[in-house]
């Protein structure tokens, strides 16, 4: 797993953490919060909040739960892209989960 991560960190870009998740998938093994996190975070850095939003749907559907640093990372990259509605609508998701 960490092996995975240092290659999701040093990936060039979102498209490349992706298709790590992917690989990570085809070796039988279900990519956990961190792995989706970082490359919800290259998402977020590179102004890709639609991508960012469907791998957080992704992970919520293969039992990963969001984090702190997830919505927060979501939350920004949704503000910086211009839709405040679904920035607000990931702060309100936060406090019905319980997340503080």
């Amino acid at each position: 797993a960490l092996w995975h991560m240092k290659r999701i960190k040093n990936a060039r870009s979102w498209k490349d953490g992706v298709a790590i998740l992917g690989e990570i998938e085809q070796n039988g093994f279900i990519p956990d919060v961190f792995h989706y996190s970082a490359v919800i975070s290259k998402c977020a850095k590179e102004g890709q909040w639609q991508e960012a939003l469907k791998l957080k749907k992704k992970m919520v559907g293969q039992g990963a739960k969001p984090d702190v640093v997830v919505y927060n990372t979501l939350i920004g990259a949704c503000a910086r892209g211009g839709e405040s509605d679904k920035a607000f609508k990931l702060l309100r998701e936060i406090e019905a989960v319980g997340l503080k």
